[in-house]
């Protein structure tokens, strides 16, 4: 699992209970290059504005890694911001604050979204 938000000690000893290793980077850059080297179930991107690192990075590993799932967490936003990002590959947005067990949920829900072959499905961007 790829976290590229920074995590509490409490948050990172919750995704280890339930049986999740963690890397943390610091950037979408950094975030590419582990990309480069293997595979990962679970991106979560902090997507602190819609850089252009943090939207190539959800559309390479969209592209590269379709099985992979992909949540993007945004402090704001409407709708059209969220359909953008979902544009890019990610599969779903929390927004902050948010408790812990809602990123736990959100995960699990579409880790089964794609064991019950889910596809992910592009929404154009308006």
């Amino acid at each position: 699992m790829l976290k590229h938000v920074r995590a509490t000690t409490f948050e990172r000893y919750q995704f280890i209970k339930e049986g999740s290793s963690i890397i943390a980077v610091e950037s979408a850059r950094e975030a590419l290059e582990c990309l480069k080297q293997q595979r990962f179930d679970v991106i979560i991107s902090d997507f602190v504005s819609a850089s252009t690192e943090n939207l190539k990075l959800a559309k390479l590993a969209d592209k590269h890694f379709p099985d992979t799932v992909i949540i993007g967490v945004v402090a704001s936003g409407g709708v059209d911001s969220c359909t953008r990002l979902q544009a890019c590959g990610i599969d779903d947005v929390i927004r902050k604050p948010f408790p812990f067990v809602s990123l736990l949920y959100t995960i699990s829900q579409q880790m089964e979204n794609r064991r019950s072959g889910y596809a992910r499905q592009a929404i154009a961007a308006t």
